[in-house]
């Protein structure tokens, strides 16, 4: 379940929802629902390159009326990187090149967390030094 915004943010944590409950909840538009789709591709391709550990966050997460992107990492060390796009493979995905590409792809950055704990996850529970939460998608959960 995901819980109430506190101001503007997630409360401090990772909360898991249901791909469902995610659209449900942060899909209220259709610039929104239009990044939602591409996050959506993103995680089926995710999926199918056997990841079952991912994290949204960003403005999509937020109350921002309109964001411009979402943020997903994930567990990069599940992914059959032969089975993985390029454009979310390290060290590509986190070149200049890498992120346009996949933002032209995804609408969005989807990057690889190398490790079960720091890295994006750490970086993105907070905003200026503030904490704050992000979602852990259930992959078993998507269409």
């Amino acid at each position: 379940m995901i819980p109430s915004l506190v101001d503007g943010f997630l409360p401090t944590g990772q909360h898991e929802a249901t791909w469902k409950e995610v659209v449900d909840r942060f899909g209220t538009t259709p610039n929104r629902r239009r990044l939602l789709d591409g996050a959506l591709m993103a995680l089926k391709h995710l999926r199918d390159a056997d990841v079952t550990d991912a994290w949204l966050d960003g403005s999509m997460v937020t109350d921002k009326e309109r964001p411009s992107d979402y943020d997903l990492c994930y567990a990069y060390w599940q992914a059959d990187r032969d089975k993985l796009d390029p454009l979310l493979r390290g060290p590509l995905a986190l070149t200049q090149n890498g992120r346009q590409g996949m933002k032209r792809k995804y609408l969005g950055d989807v990057l690889p967390q190398d490790r079960p704990d720091g890295g994006f996850l750490e970086f993105w529970q907070q905003d200026h030094g503030i904490p704050k939460g992000i979602i852990k998608v259930r992959m078993d959960s998507l269409p």
